[in-house]
């Protein structure tokens, strides 16, 4: 018996997002030629209209937004295979930080980790069998033991848990960049694409960080061995060392990847756009204009002061 029906589950989920994602691409150009619109007649369109700018000028505003609506729509038009790329690239990258031994088909394969905590427990769950055909009375060792297995246990499957929303989540990031990538040509909304970007490279981020915390872990718990007693029997200690060690590694696990991506996600969040820099040159502009006057007004201020005095 394995747990391959986690498999199963991600295979399906992730078989039903990449249909989705299909699907709305269909909507994604659409969408562009309505932001494209929007951004013309926003932009260029009074520009042009006002005759306050050189021809050159509009020009130049009409070919950016043409390079940009290029840009965006080859993106969408290959967004399933470079979502895919990038999924396995960031995967194979934490795989590779064990050394060998760990590739990214263990990482997409949540069953191998639930099945490895089954395997590690199995002599705690033998030993707490063979007290109970003995009858024995002892039962705060048996419950510790019991604690002790399914500590393993539970840990791994936390582990393998956070695999499978970490491969959901990341295609679920991909079906929604579909339709709100191209609202980034329309400054107005570009706040949908700048969502959408934040949430892939948060994604990424924790995949990496998750397949590097898995390909670290998983080969030091293949050689744990736990201390036998003269009876050939785990000991107290080491069963209850393996499980405390088991629930700490589900939790670096989760609460690392999960906090690097938020960080990465604000960070792309935070970052300058167009209407940023606008602001700030204008702010630097207002304040260079300042700089200029105040001289001249100081000068023109003491001016009449010094020829009083000669």
């Amino acid at each position: 018996m394995s747990a391959q029906l986690l498999n199963d589950i991600v295979s399906a989920f992730v078989a039903a997002i990449e249909a989705g994602t299909v699907t709305l691409g269909q909507y994604s150009f659409g969408v562009l030629a309505i932001a494209a619109t929007l951004a013309f007649y926003f932009q260029v369109g009074p520009q042009v209209a006002s005759g306050g700018v050189g021809t050159g000028e509009a020009l130049a505003g009409f070919l950016l937004l043409a390079v940009k609506i290029g840009i965006v729509s080859w993106l969408v038009l290959h967004l399933p295979d470079l979502a895919r790329a990038a999924f396995d690239t960031f995967a194979q990258w934490g795989a590779a930080v064990s050394g060998g031994g760990f590739t990214r088909q263990n990482f997409v394969s949540p069953a191998e980790i639930v099945d490895m905590g089954f395997r590690i427990a199995r002599p705690l769950r033998d030993f707490g069998t063979n007290l109970l055909n003995f009858f024995t009375t002892d039962t705060s060792t048996l419950i510790a033991y019991q604690v002790a297995y399914f500590a393993i246990v539970i840990g791994f499957f936390l582990v393998a848990l956070h695999v499978m929303m970490v491969i959901i989540e990341f295609n679920l990031a991909a079906l929604v960049a579909t339709v709100l990538l191209p609202w980034g040509v329309f400054p107005a909304l570009s706040f949908y694409a700048d969502f959408v970007v934040a949430w892939l490279t948060g994604a990424l981020v924790r995949v990496l960080l998750t397949a590097a915390m898995v390909s670290i872990g998983l080969p030091l718990f293949q050689g744990l061995k736990f201390t036998l007693s003269s009876g050939g029997d785990p000991t107290f200690y080491s069963g209850l060392l393996a499980g405390g060690t088991a629930l700490m590694f589900a939790t670096l696990s989760w609460v690392l990847p999960s906090r690097a991506a938020v960080i990465a996600g604000r960070g792309v969040s935070l970052g300058l756009t167009g209407s940023d820099v606008v602001a700030g040159a204008a702010t630097g502009a207002r304040f260079a204009t300042l700089g200029i006057r105040l001289p001249l007004a100081a000068f023109r201020t003491v001016s009449p002061l010094l020829k009083a005095a000669l």
